[in-house]
């Protein structure tokens, strides 16, 4: 299986989880012969969501479920013939935005 290279391929969204907000996902470009992808969060490895069909399977992980603070993601994919290696680390870190205060309507 031939080298898997994730060229600028982590989106990481790492938005607020309060309602009307989007949840942040985990995602990657489509990769033409993945079947399944496995994501490492802090030395944990999970089976990751997936999205599209075959030949152009992504990653789109949901991350809603993490608790604020600094993560570093890896991962890789697989097909018949095994797993590729695990991808460079990413650092990112996820936190809530701040409410907004000091402004108001006036006459």
């Amino acid at each position: 299986m031939k080298k898997l290279l994730f060229v600028g391929i982590m989106c990481l969204v790492l938005a607020s989880t309060r309602a009307g907000l989007a949840s942040p996902f985990l995602v990657c470009d489509p990769h033409a012969s993945a079947t399944k992808f496995q994501l490492e969060i802090n030395g944990e490895v999970v089976d990751a969501d997936t999205s599209g069909a075959a030949g152009a399977l992504t990653i789109k992980h949901d991350l809603a479920g993490i608790a604020e603070g600094a993560y570093v993601f890896r991962a890789r994919a697989g097909n018949s013939w095994g797993w590729s290696i695990w991808t460079v680390p990413l650092n990112a870190a996820k936190v809530l935005p701040n409410v907004p205060s000091g402004f108001g309507i006036v006459e």
